[in-house]
């Protein structure tokens, strides 16, 4: 079921996601705390072709975060009145999605320590060029 169900000739109708979808969810993302970046990345591979609201993702943040820092995050979004007013719970996520996101990384830098990065060695027959291609997409994944 998603999120926001759309009706032929209508407007998209707001349904909560419910809470074993959410700690579902919740328990297959990485921790927010340890940095946005990661998390966000998660989130958005395990809800790809979902439509969803607002109010979904406050549901999400309230099972990770206290509501003081939901509120922090929306207010560094442009959102101040959201995570207060469930009227706004129904608007469709994708109007806001960049801005949460630049918020949430704000809120929650990566956190991580350059010297335990450790790369794979090269193997034998390994192309160069395709090892650093590996290693480097792996440093900016860690790093954001």
């Amino acid at each position: 079921m998603l999120p926001l169900l759309i009706k032929e000739g209508r407007n998209p109708q707001y349904i909560p996601w419910e809470t074993q979808d959410l700690e579902g969810l919740k328990n297959v993302l990485p921790s927010l705390h340890e940095g946005a970046g990661r998390w966000i990345k998660a989130f958005e591979d395990e809800i790809t072709g979902q439509l969803l609201a607002i109010g979904d993702l406050k549901a999400l943040l309230m099972r990770l975060v206290e509501f003081l820092k939901l509120k922090e995050i929306m207010v560094r979004a442009c959102l101040k009145n959201v995570a207060d007013n469930p009227m706004i719970d129904g608007v469709g996520f994708d109007r806001v999605r960049q801005n949460v996101w630049r918020a949430s990384r704000d809120c929650y830098p990566p956190k991580m320590d350059p010297q335990a990065l450790r790369g794979d060695p090269l193997g034998e027959s390994e192309n160069l060029a395709a090892y650093l291609e590996k290693q480097l997409k792996k440093w900016r994944l860690e790093t954001e």
